[in-house]
């Protein structure tokens, strides 16, 4: 007749009615927690010496969390400059000013104040990409829009219409709320 099973000697990792020792890796495993290894280790960071972790998969190699956050930081930088020795720097010059720069990926201009002016130029040149003027949202003046669905003709009447629209619908909100309220007193 099979022993009938154990919920607790399977836990514990016993077989089926076998003997009550404790498997290889159980007693390892119970090693490894309760004793504590006396080595030291280095930390990357300053340069200190720590204790070993006592638990087996804790691989600490600074002593604190400030050296470990320091010494990622330092080979961050390191990569960061051994990528940098390796490609060759290319400088371009801004079609708009002739200053020399440093491209950013596909970059052509030295900043955005040479890209506007560049933009505003080309549609200058060819009237077909030129968008009709049109009126401000907010203040009514009529203006040239750089881009095609542009309805503002500055960034501070864009934020003054968002509030303006913001504050209309919390106002319907609160009159919607205001008129539920007022039909649920009147039912009861």
């Amino acid at each position: 007749m099979i022993p009938p099973l154990n919920p607790a000697s399977l836990r514990a990792g016993r077989r089926r009615g076998g003997s009550k020792e404790k498997t290889k890796t159980e007693n390892s495993m119970k090693n490894n927690h309760t004793t504590t290894n006396n080595a030291e280790r280095e930390c990357r960071g300053c340069g200190c010496k720590f204790p070993k972790p006592e638990y087996p998969r804790h691989n600490a190699t600074c002593c604190s969390d400030a050296c470990t956050y320091k010494y990622r930081q330092e080979r961050h930088r390191e990569r960061d400059r051994q990528i940098l020795a390796a490609k060759p720097i290319k400088v371009c010059t801004c079609p708009v000013c002739n200053n020399t720069f440093t491209p950013n990926r596909n970059q052509k201009y030295c900043s955005p104040e040479c890209s506007y002016k560049m933009l505003l130029e080309s549609n200058r040149r060819n009237p077909r990409r030129r968008s009709p003027p049109c009126s401000c949202k907010m203040c009514k003046k009529e203006f040239q829009p750089t881009y095609y669905n542009r309805r503002y003709c500055s960034d501070q009447c864009s934020k003054r219409y968002t509030e303006m629209v913001m504050m209309r619908r919390q106002a319907f909100r609160r009159r919607f709320c205001m008129l539920a309220f007022q039909d649920a007193d009147e039912t009861d």
